[in-house]
């Protein structure tokens, strides 16, 4: 916080010049210039709208997006593609409760969000009318397969989930309203158990292989 910062970091993410940090605690986003990594230059501060703590942002071509993971849930879209004079809100909505992560489809148009939860499922929503944004499909796995979803991230028309003790799950998300389940891997084949299994899911390693932690 001397610098501008958030003592404790939960998320960040990197979007060219520019930093985003969030603790998961406040509704405030940290943006940072680490155009010279050894000299980060604090940029502004970016709120949600919601007042609830930002768990995760995703920062990517031109627009950050939030998941907040409070008792309502939301989503905000900020314009960050000149974000060193400003960012301003595209929208903010509803996700559920406990939205956790928040990921857009490669067109922009749908906003893919993980809700941490028991029974925590994975919701897709169209974004393409920031003013009517609607929910389009879900995509839930069994209580007695997993707790809850995590994390989420898209690559092309793949949507990588990690979905704790389900492991690792891949839809063809081509058509967002009907998710399609074409891959997976269980990496905790003990039972059900709260926050157990696999945390987190990286699918830009190249087309053949999938990193799960």
């Amino acid at each position: 916080s001397a610098i501008g910062g958030h003592n404790s970091v939960h998320t960040l993410s990197v979007s060219g010049n520019y930093l985003y940090e969030a603790d998961s605690r406040t509704p405030n986003i940290k943006v940072f210039d680490v155009t010279d990594p050894s000299n980060p230059t604090f940029v502004r501060t970016i709120v949600s709208p919601s007042g609830g703590p930002v768990h995760e942002v995703t920062a990517i071509d031109g627009r950050l997006y939030t998941a907040v993971i409070n008792t309502t849930g939301f989503a905000d879209i900020f314009d960050i593609s000149n974000v060193a004079a400003s960012a301003p809100l595209i929208t903010s909505f509803v996700t559920g409760p406990r939205a956790h992560t928040s990921w857009p489809t490669t067109n922009g148009n749908f906003l893919v969000v993980a809700r941490e939860t028991s029974a925590g499922d994975v919701r897709i929503f169209d974004i393409s009318n920031p003013a009517a944004v609607t929910q389009v499909s879900t995509i839930s796995v069994p209580t007695s397969e997993a707790f809850s979803s995590h994390q989420v991230m898209v690559d092309g028309d793949r949507l990588y989930v990690s979905w704790y003790q389900a492991g690792v799950r891949v839809y063809d998300i081509s058509d967002p309203a009907a998710p399609v389940l074409v891959a997976n891997y269980d990496t905790f084949p003990g039972a059900v158990s709260g926050f157990n299994g696999c945390w987190g899911v990286y699918s830009f390693l190249g087309s053949d292989r999938i990193l799960a932690s």
